[in-house]
């Protein structure tokens, strides 16, 4: 038996595999039933929807056959996935491919294969729709027409699924999008107003009016950062909001941005940009300055009279980013829902700075846009270290 090998493409063929989030989902009756089809059509007693992940196979929609998947290197379909038509095997004991393939020599006993592989619109190839024997056959003219025309409902149907799943998205992203404006934007709002009506009414004294309007400057400020969060979320949730790649280096950015770090001193802390090395990524210079922006800000906000360390390190196919800080810390609860939306709640700083949560919630998504992944160290009472990962070579993004 022979080893099929991976396609060239393979990396970016598997991420429009998982773009459309169906791998270990549960039985679905449009699918079920274009096999069931498929199996009448072709007159076999198995047919399958066959995705091939990156070591195994794993079956969308099943007919005659139990298994749910099979390792990926004993796959006929792993064969099939290499052509643009359908790949027919007649006698698989006849195949120096297959005669000696576990499927072959016992169940389910294959004999007979024909696979049409199932092609994106990019020209990936996900996996077949596939049927199989256990007598050598061969199919007519009008069983394969029929089975490609079956391949692309299947597709057809993967394209709805992954509609759908989008629109929910949106509409998801415009909820959040109206509870965030309804509450933490008004607020700072509603506060302002009161001041102004007690303020014409001369209600105030004239240390009563500076205290409040300094309370009022820090409560607009916390909502400008909320507002430009808020803003950079949405673009990633409409209007497609994909990441605009270039070829970063990180000293030269990280250097720029540090420019802009001169409200350390009011709170004793000192920033150390630890990166010497040339270490270039593939990303948005823009998102990239949005999360170490946010990160920062951060690290700040919990921060007293201490340090804030900025370093990086290149891995094998990844820049790793880190942002240490000597603050206050996180408790294991605050840890478990720091990124989740549900979870979303401020904390307030050792200064008192007010938040609205939702910084961390827009960097994971922003990184994840970039095919990078967000995560924290943190001890309570012994500071943080927030890391996130970029990639650094081109990536195809779906």
């Amino acid at each position: 038996m022979t080893v099929p090998h991976k396609p060239e493409n393979e990396s970016l063929r598997l991420q429009a595999l998982h773009y459309y989030d169906i791998l270990d989902t549960a039985a679905e009756k449009d699918f079920d039933d274009i096999v069931e089809l498929a199996s009448q059509l072709c007159e076999t007693p198995i047919s399958l929807v066959s995705l091939i992940d990156s070591d195994r196979q794993w079956f969308k929609a099943r007919h005659g056959i139990d298994k749910h998947e099979t390792p990926r290197d004993i796959a006929f379909c792993a064969y099939a996935i290499h052509q643009d038509d359908i790949m027919a095997v007649h006698d698989a004991t006849a195949d120096a491919r297959f005669r000696d393939n576990p499927l072959v020599t016992g169940s389910p006993d294959i004999r007979f294969y024909a696979g049409m592989p199932l092609i994106t619109a990019e020209g990936f190839k996900l996996g077949t729709l596939c049927v199989i024997d256990r007598k050598p056959k061969e199919l007519t003219q009008k069983q394969i027409f029929g089975l490609k025309i079956l391949a692309k409902q299947v597709m057809k149907q993967l394209e709805l699924r992954a509609t759908v799943k989008e629109l929910k998205r949106l509409n998801a992203a415009n909820s959040k999008m109206l509870s965030i404006i309804g509450h933490d934007l008004r607020s700072p709002m509603q506060s302002l107003e009161s001041v102004v009506g007690l303020a014409k009414a001369e209600a105030l004294t004239p240390a009563e009016f500076t205290s409040m309007i300094n309370t009022i400057g820090k409560s607009l400020g916390s909502a400008n950062v909320l507002f430009n969060n808020l803003m950079q979320w949405a673009s990633t949730q409409f209007n497609g909001g994909g990441p605009q790649w270039q070829l970063i280096d990180l000293k030269v950015l990280f250097t720029d941005e540090m420019v802009s770090y001169d409200y350390f001193a009011e709170k004793g802390n000192r920033f150390v940009n630890t990166i010497h090395d040339e270490i270039q990524v593939w990303a948005d210079p823009n998102m990239v300055r949005f999360v170490i922006r946010n990160l920062v800000h951060n690290a700040n906000k919990f921060t007293q009279n201490g340090k804030i360390t900025l370093s990086a390190k290149s891995e094998t196919m990844e820049a790793v980013i880190c942002l240490e800080d000597t603050g206050a810390g996180m408790t294991t609860t605050t840890l478990e829902g720091l990124f989740d939306w549900e979870k979303r709640k401020s904390t307030a700083g050792t200064n008192g700075e007010k938040g609205s949560g939702l910084g961390l919630q827009v960097c994971k998504e922003v990184v994840e846009k970039m095919h990078g992944k967000i995560w924290v160290e943190s001890e309570h009472g012994k500071g943080s270290r927030f890391y996130f990962s970029l990639p650094l070579s081109m990536i195809k993004q779906y």
